[in-house]
């Protein structure tokens, strides 16, 4: 379920080219599967021809939530097109990682990845919502993958609920980015079909010229047998009482233990044209590159 978590919100969210500089703010909010942990937070994407940078600032709760540095700065990612690669960027250490663009390498003869796109039906709701003070229209799409699992192939639907105007024209430039960066990063050897999925999703979700402003997404989690589920609710409760008694503080699960899908929303709430900087997507005079770096 991770894998495909990352997938979509690489084939969903990731803010996309412009003629002009664009500045996005998003509000965010995470809630992991049945309610281990619920991240709340914001994420500023700036875009500049062929650059992209993102700023990240979260605050996770519940018995998943990580220790450690109080009040984080926040998680820094450049993708650069023009150079192939994407840099993560930790301005507390002043470190920094580089990660290829380039589809994945084979480990040996075994594929890395094994994903199908088997489905995808889209329906409008007949719903409006206002964001950013625009009328928005929802759509829903499912969308279902098929991967292997251990026991056989695993089918996994991802269900996402659109809303959708055509009053930012802005934003109906920013295919082309994506596109690219889906083109760079896809490869026949890891058989991830997220172009397939991409271009059938936005031929049908993206008609009349509409682009989405916000998006609320469920990830099915992976199939367990009623058994397996039960023991596994049964943990994570067991899990959760023995946390709160030992650090005297209610950081157990939130939510219904019950609702297994991991959710995700996003809305853009604020979307400007300024000029960039270009020194808004090089890495900073000092940092050390580094094999690993601390993420938050």
């Amino acid at each position: 379920m991770k894998r495909i978590a990352v997938m979509m919100i690489c084939m969903l969210v990731i803010p996309i080219v412009a003629s002009a500089d664009l500045t996005i703010r998003e509000k965010t909010h995470i809630r992991a599967f049945m309610g281990v942990w619920v991240s709340e937070g914001s994420e500023l994407t700036y875009i500049k021809g062929e650059k992209m940078r993102s700023e990240s600032e979260t605050e996770k709760t519940g018995m998943g939530a990580q220790r450690g540095v109080k009040a984080p700065p926040p998680a820094v990612t450049i993708v650069r097109l023009d150079k192939g690669v994407v840099w993560h960027i930790n301005t507390l250490d002043k470190t920094y990682m580089e990660s290829p663009l380039d589809p994945v390498p084979e480990a040996g003869d075994q594929e890395v990845y094994r994903f199908s796109f088997r489905d995808l039906v889209v329906e409008d709701t007949g719903e409006t919502r206002e964001v950013m003070g625009k009328v928005c229209d929802g759509v829903k799409a499912a969308i279902v993958f098929e991967t292997e699992g251990d026991d056989g192939p695993v089918v996994q639907t991802v269900d996402v609920l659109f809303w959708m105007t055509s009053e930012v024209k802005v934003l109906a430039q920013m295919r082309s980015f994506w596109e690219t960066m889906i083109e760079m990063t896809q490869g026949t050897r890891e058989r991830i079909p997220l172009g397939d999925a991409m271009a059938e999703l936005w031929e049908k979700v993206g008609k009349d010229g509409k682009v989405p402003l916000a998006m609320d997404m469920s990830i099915a989690a992976s199939s367990l047998d009623p058994e397996s589920e039960a023991k596994t609710k049964a943990s994570l409760e067991a899990m959760s009482e023995m946390m709160k008694e030992r650090s005297g503080e209610e950081e157990g699960l939130i939510g219904d233990v019950d609702d297994t899908a991991m959710r995700m929303t996003r809305e853009i709430i604020s979307i400007s044209e300024d000029k960039l900087p270009d020194s808004l997507f090089e890495i900073p005079e000092g940092f050390r590159k580094a094999q690993q770096i601390r993420r938050w």
